[in-house]
């Protein structure tokens, strides 16, 4: 497993001022890393289509935003994330969870979500990665997500496994 500490380091390494979204119980390490690093400010969000646009505006404010969701948000996303992210070349990092992933036991709800989070993302021409638990393949993997966002300046998405970050 990775450290939310770690986690963040990286992303705050590579420009991330800001991480917003709503709470996720995977991703509850990381946002209380985020809210008390100094590095970044955290805004929570009513809704994943309200924090692409926080992470909208962070871009476009000088720095960098960061949405933090779960899989099952990135409905609630579709349209900030094609209409104007997409449309106006705004880059923004999501950790988005993957909550149903094929292959491992989870909740009925999540099974379809599961099966189309990262058919979703190529869908809505977003490229995407998934988050391995092996700390040495941190680094790796926000590098080349970060310089996916400086070639193209569009959103980049990482897609993270239960049990990837440590609680």
């Amino acid at each position: 497993m990775i450290s939310a500490g770690a986690l963040m380091g990286e992303l705050t390494r590579h420009g991330v001022t800001t991480v917003t979204g709503v709470p996720c119980s995977f991703l509850t390490p990381i946002i209380n890393r985020a809210i008390v690093d100094p590095e970044v400010r955290y805004l929570a969000a009513t809704s994943e289509g309200e924090a692409a646009a926080i992470a909208a505006g962070a871009s476009l404010g000088g720095g960098l935003g960061c949405v933090i969701s779960q899989n099952s948000g990135l409905g609630n996303m579709v349209n900030p994330l094609t209409s104007l992210l997409q449309t106006a070349r705004i880059p923004a990092l999501l950790l988005v969870t993957w909550r149903g992933e094929p292959g491992r036991p989870d909740e009925p709800q999540h099974a379809l979500m599961g099966e189309i989070t990262r058919p979703l993302l190529d869908l809505m021409d977003i490229e995407s990665a998934v988050l391995s638990a092996d700390p040495d393949a941190l680094a790796g993997t926000i590098e080349r997500a970060f310089a996916a966002m400086a070639v193209s300046s569009r959103p980049y998405a990482i897609v993270v496994p239960k049990g990837t970050v440590a609680p």
